[in-house]
């Protein structure tokens, strides 16, 4: 299990196991470390303390704040560590110290007195926890691959889920708790689990609970001024960034696209440096508004942010490179990984193993307001001719699926709007009651985050769409992102994502984070930055991730789809999420999107076949 999670932890590795009359379960635990803070071996895990014992994944960034108030109640420590501070504010607090922690973390703690093990994830789900439990056995990992390394169990393919996730991530979202794999799971966001061996029946007792939720707007916030709203976001982004750089014995690097999100970020935390930040900026071979923005942005802010150009070349796609982003947990949804992965390969080969990105922004601030999609999701619910949730996915072909494969889709879809006509009332209340009588709670997994009172009437249509592309979008993206940096080795840090920055977007009148005048989101973060920035990067509209040249990609996926034309055609799972025509017009005619989804779909079997 340790051997394929070696890629997340080069540093160092370890093992824990119980032993002695003591110990009436058989307990292992393991771990891969990605050495950040306190590089000396007094770091390494699983660490022990006491009757209590950690594998931990993540970072806490207020750990100097806890480790002072846990040596005031008398406790001591041997590390300069986080992980020890996590493990001692347990023993001191047990699961109420998840409320006191500020970063992003997965990480089981084994009580050897009581027998018990418990697990947590963080609050926005950053640092997956993926586990499979059957009568008296529990494994868990921080990657579907290391459960299934442990050939504890026979991997089978759950086909209903699987087909979900190639045909409802094709429409841009995906469910982070079950996975393709037969009974195997993702521990939801912001959760924790007790588990404890029953001597009487020799099985485990699994419970799971909530420690967190979004909330909803505050109503003594009402009637807060643009000026004092200003004043707080700005605050606490800054002291998000401040903390994720300072608190690190690594070397500090930001990804620096030329929008508003990574400019900020490197203009703050260029001033909370020791050293001067790398900056690093995709380039295509070509001059484009990123490279020129970029440029500005680093000359802007001097000596201390030194930009590196990632020259990603076009060249011929290879299968090494679609294998390099395929994984069980995710189905690889759009070709701009490519240029992720690419990223953060370039950040490992500059010597760094650490980045700050701008990744949440857009789903805290209203970013998406201004955009195709969010316009028409707005305006559409106020047209009666429209069929209004389904213009959600306006133009989404599935004439290319199976049955199976639309019905799943359709799943997605059909409960949405299947009320619209029997029932009444304004908008609202009728959208109020599709979403939560509908089926998008119960297929993201996300109850207890997405309950009736974030569909109340007291919201705003607007505001309910904020909320709705932070659950769709914000927890896919964060894992996703998540999984590629950590496969070279890198630890991407998010600053949008602090949960008090995060808590504070939504807790004050959504109207503050649209400029009304030129319908544009984020307008808070453009206002109270402008002593860090030029105006005109300030105000640069939202731009997507930079991708090759589509002709190009298509190109390559096509040469990939003609030299293993017989396997894919042949791939049990391809057919059974594609009706596939001659070969001639898959070549011709399919848009990249569906070639794209074929030979993923075959990578993604064939990584699956090789562990049988």
């Amino acid at each position: 299990m340790m051997g394929a999670l070696k890629h997340r932890g080069p540093d160092a590795k370890g093992v824990w196991k119980s032993e002695g009359s003591e110990e009436v379960a058989n307990v292992m635990l393991g771990h891969t470390r990605l050495s950040i803070i306190d590089l000396s071996e007094k770091g390494n895990q699983p660490m022990v303390k006491g009757d209590y014992i950690i594998t931990y994944n993540g970072e806490v960034y207020n750990y100097p704040e806890l480790r002072e108030q846990l040596e005031s109640k008398g406790h001591s420590f041997v590390s300069q560590t986080d992980t020890e501070v996590v493990l001692t504010a347990y023993i001191e607090w047990g699961s109420s110290a998840l409320t006191f922690f500020n970063g992003f973390f997965s990480f089981a703690i084994w009580n050897k007195k009581d027998r018990s093990l418990f697990v947590a994830t963080d609050r926005l789900g950053v640092k997956p926890f993926f586990y499979w439990s059957q009568n008296n056995a529990f494994l868990f990992g921080s990657e579907v691959e290391a459960l299934l390394a442990s050939r504890f169990f026979k991997a089978e393919m759950d086909w209903k889920q699987a087909v979900k996730r190639v045909t409802v991530a094709a429409a841009g979202f995906q469910n982070l708790h079950y996975t393709p794999i037969k009974d195997v799971f993702s521990l939801a966001p912001g959760h924790y689990m007790q588990i404890k061996h029953d001597q009487t029946t020799n099985s485990l007792n699994v419970e799971t609970h909530p420690y967190w939720s979004l909330p909803l707007p505050d109503p003594e916030l009402a009637n807060i001024t643009k000026a004092e709203a200003m004043e707080k976001v700005k605050e606490l982004l800054i002291d998000a960034i401040k903390i994720r750089t300072e608190r690190a014995d690594v070397a500090v690097s930001t990804f620096l696209s030329g929008g508003i999100d990574s400019s900020i970020i490197t203009a703050v935390a260029s001033k909370h440096s020791t050293l001067p930040i790398s900056a690093f900026t995709i380039s295509y071979g070509y001059v484009n508004a990123d490279i020129e923005y970029s440029g500005r942005v680093a000359s802007h802010l001097g000596p201390n942010v030194k930009q590196r150009l990632v020259e990603l070349i076009p060249s011929k796609l290879s299968r090494e490179q679609l294998d390099e982003i395929v994984d069980f947990a995710t189905f690889p949804v759009d070709p701009r990984e490519l240029s992720v992965m690419a990223n953060y390969k370039a950040v490992k080969e500059a010597g760094y193993k650490m980045i700050l990105n701008g990744q949440g922004a857009d789903e805290i601030m209203a970013g998406y307001v201004g955009t195709s999609n969010f316009s028409r999701h707005f305006f559409d619910w106020d047209n009666p001719t429209v069929d209004r949730l389904a213009s959600t996915w306006e133009g989404f072909d599935v004439s290319t699926y199976t049955p199976e494969a639309q019905e799943a889709f359709n799943e997605f879809v059909t409960e949405l709007i299947a009320r619209r006509d029997a029932e009444h009332g304004t908008g609202l209340e009728q959208m109020a009651r599709v979403f939560t009588k509908g089926n998008l709670r119960h297929l993201f997994h996300m109850e207890d985050f997405m309950s009736m009172r974030y569909f109340s009437r007291s919201l705003s249509l607007s505001l309910f769409f904020l909320y709705l592309y932070f659950f769709l979008y914000l927890f896919f993206y964060l894992s996703l992102f998540f999984l590629l940096n950590h496969s070279h080795s890198i630890e991407a840090r998010v600053p949008f994502s602090d949960h008090r920055l995060v808590e504070y977007c939504f807790r004050i009148p959504f109207l503050l984070h649209v400029d009304t005048d030129e319908v544009k989101g984020k307008h808070l973060l453009r206002s109270s930055f402008h002593d860090y920035l030029p105006a005109d990067v300030l105000s640069r509209p939202k731009q997507n991730f930079p991708s090759a040249e589509p002709t190009l990609l298509k190109q390559g996926l096509r040469e990939i789809f003609i030299a293993h034309s017989a396997e894919i055609l042949n791939c049990p799972f391809v057919n059974r999420v594609f009706v596939l025509p001659d070969p001639e017009e898959i070549l011709n005619s399919w848009l990249l999107s569906d070639l794209w989804s074929v030979v993923m779909c075959w990578i993604w079997y064939s990584k699956f076949e090789k562990l049988q």
